[in-house]
C-alpha cells in the first residue's frame, strides 16, 4: 500500500494543469483489491491527450488560468464569478442600452402619432371616399397603419 500512494503523488506532481473534454473511463476490469485502483499509470496516457479545442476556448483558458496562476493568485471561485459577470456585462449591456435608447424613441413617437392620427385618418376617408369597390373596415386599417409608420419613418 505505501508503494502505490508514493507512486501517486509524483505522476499528480507532473500532470500541469490541462482541462480534457474527453472523460476518463474507469470499468471493472482497471480495478482491483476491492475497487481501488491499482495503477495510475494507464490513465495519464488518457490526461495527457490533448482534445483540439476552437481558438477562442484556447484563449479563454488561458485567460483564467494566467488570472488564477499569475500575480493576482484569484481563487478558482473568484474567477468563476468575476467572468460570468463580464460575461453578462459584455453581452447583456449593450442590448440594454439599445432597448433604453428605442423605448424612448417609441415614447416620442407615440405622442407625435397621436396628434396624427386624426387628421391621417380623415384625410384617407377623403381619398377612398370615391373608390370603388369600397374598402373594407381591415383594409382601412392596414392603410392608416402604413402611412403612420412612413412617417414615423421620416423622422
Amino acid at each position: 500500500m505505501a508503494g502505490k500512494s508514493a507512486h501517486f503523488p509524483t505522476v499528480v506532481a507532473s500532470r500541469q494543469r490541462q482541462f480534457s473534454s474527453t472523460p476518463i473511463s474507469c470499468s471493472t476490469s482497471d480495478k482491483s483489491n476491492g475497487g481501488h485502483l491499482s495503477d495510475i499509470s494507464g490513465y495519464t496516457d488518457q490526461l495527457n491527450s490533448e482534445a483540439e479545442y476552437p481558438l477562442i476556448l484556447k484563449v479563454m483558458q488561458a485567460t483564467l488560468e494566467s488570472v488564477h496562476d499569475g500575480p493576482m493568485a484569484c481563487p478558482w471561485w473568484g474567477i468563476i464569478a468575476g467572468s460570468a459577470f463580464a460575461l453578462r456585462t459584455l453581452l447583456i449591456l449593450p442590448v440594454h442600452i439599445y432597448q433604453q435608447r428605442a423605448q424612448a424613441r417609441a415614447r416620442k413617437l407615440a405622442g407625435i402619432s397621436k396628434l396624427w392620427y386624426r387628421p391621417m385618418r380623415a384625410s384617407l376617408e377623403l381619398e377612398l371616399a370615391t373608390r370603388t369597390p369600397p374598402v373594407t373596415d381591415k383594409e382601412f386599417g392596414q392603410l392608416l397603419s402604413k402611412r403612420l409608420s412612413r412617417r414615423h419613418h421620416l423622422l
